[in-house]
Order: structure tokens, then sequence, then C-alpha cells
């Protein structure tokens, strides 16, 4: 899970990109609408205003038994990077 908050611009076309390590399948999200690409899960939200907050979720799947590490970021269209820092998650066997 990713938590998206204290903006200070509007930001346009605002995606979060899950790195999954080997051993990981994804299996669903919570919001926004969701593409794999290889071993990243884009998960898009679109327009987040000055103020406004977003909380983002994934299910992935352990193909393993091993202690799994994933990390996350934003990005948006209209600026590169965005500073709402990135989160690591922790992927429980």
């Amino acid at each position: 899970m990713l938590a998206v908050s204290g903006l200070n611009l509007a930001l346009n076309g605002t995606q979060v990109v899950f790195t999954l390590p080997e051993g990981v399948q994804y299996v669903g999200s919570s919001s926004g609408s969701a593409t794999v690409n290889g071993s990243n899960v884009i998960v898009t939200l679109g327009r987040l205003s000055p103020g406004d907050s977003a909380e983002v979720s994934i299910t992935v799947q352990a193909l393993e038994k091993a202690e799994l590490h994933a990390s996350a970021q934003v990005r948006s269209a209209t600026a590169m990077p965005v500073d709402a820092g990135s989160a690591n998650t922790h992927v429980p066997n």
C-alpha cells in the first residue's frame, strides 16, 4: 500500500508504479486501473488536486516461500519527479 498526500500542485496523469521482486505474481488492485508491464504494476489514479490524497494498494501472491520486498514510486505527467516520496512494501510469506 502507498499513500500520496500533501501535494502543493495539481498532478495530471498520476500513476503509482509498484516494482515486484522475482517470485511474486500480481493478483489485483483495489484502486485505479492497473496495467502489468513485466515486473511493474502501474496503477493510474488520474488527476490529483492540491490537498487531495489517495491510497493505492495491490494484491500479490508469493510463488515460493521467502521474504520478499517490493518498492513503489509516484509519477505524473505534470511534474517529474513527484516529491511525494516512495515507499518500500513488505510481502509476507
